[in-house]
């Protein structure tokens, strides 16, 4: 995956669904040919810097390249990221001596 002068190995670990076109319709989708648009999920080996296409084309839009190959196979957009734990949230505490675990 190229993003913004940023590379990195990327997985498309789900494949969810094809969007048609004309219609804008989900379709039902196994594998992807030529010129056909979905909507996946890409894991990246490490962490990038990125933002959401609507909110940046500059930051949110990338390239896959095959490793093999060096072709480009597959152009994209970020439309926001997954957030496995949104319920952790920083905390502003001290913790003396007396308080930490043994």
């Amino acid at each position: 995956m190229k993003l913004t002068g940023q590379t990195v190995i990327a997985t498309l670990s789900t494949l969810k669904h094809q969007i048609d076109i004309s219609t804008g319709q989900k379709l039902a989708l196994s594998k992807l040919l030529l010129n056909e648009i979905a909507r996946v999920t890409i894991i990246t080996q490490k962490p990038i810097c990125f933002a959401a296409y609507e909110q940046s084309a500059a930051l949110g839009a990338f390239i896959l390249i095959d490793q093999q190959t060096n072709e480009t196979v597959a152009a994209g957009m970020i439309r926001f990221a997954l957030r496995r734990a949104s319920n952790i949230h920083r905390q502003n505490l001290e913790i003396d001596r007396r308080h930490a675990v043994r």
